[in-house]
């Protein structure tokens, strides 16, 4: 692979054809039964979970579909990491909410309606399990 990130899934279209997504927006794809990969540009910085063709030129590529306040992430660390110290500052002033775009998350709906698709991890979920890992590589 042409990259350092991780994967979170790959779709084989056909023989030739496989598209990849994986963390910070990474797309991927071959048409030379991955001997050669190209990185798309997702225009997005979240992860990107899964990814589900229903022919050779219709897919979507899925997230979380949830977009979460920072004190709520805070919130979840500390009710799962043990010691977890964490001081949140004031946040964006006024002058920066007005210089910055903010994105949210993508809209799910459509895929849960037509591919049946469900996040697998709750956002506590993911932390604890993201803690746990770090703890085995004894960060």
């Amino acid at each position: 692979m042409p990259q350092g990130n991780d994967l979170n899934d790959v779709a084989i279209i056909d023989e030739n054809t496989m598209v990849a997504v994986g963390v910070s927006g990474l797309i991927l794809k071959t048409t030379d039964s991955g001997i050669n990969w190209l990185i798309k540009e997702s225009g997005i910085a979240d992860d990107l979970d899964e990814l589900q063709f229903i022919d050779n030129y219709t897919g979507w590529v899925i997230g979380g579909g949830k977009l979460y306040k920072l004190s709520e992430i805070a919130i979840a660390i500390k009710e799962v990491v043990d010691n977890a110290d964490i001081e949140l500052g004031p946040g964006y002033s006024e002058v920066l909410l007005k210089q910055t775009v903010i994105r949210g998350p993508g809209d799910i709906t459509r895929a849960k309606n037509e591919l049946g698709y469900r996040p697998k991890y709750s956002l506590k979920k993911g932390i604890k399990e993201y803690a746990n890992w770090l703890k085995k590589q004894k960060y």
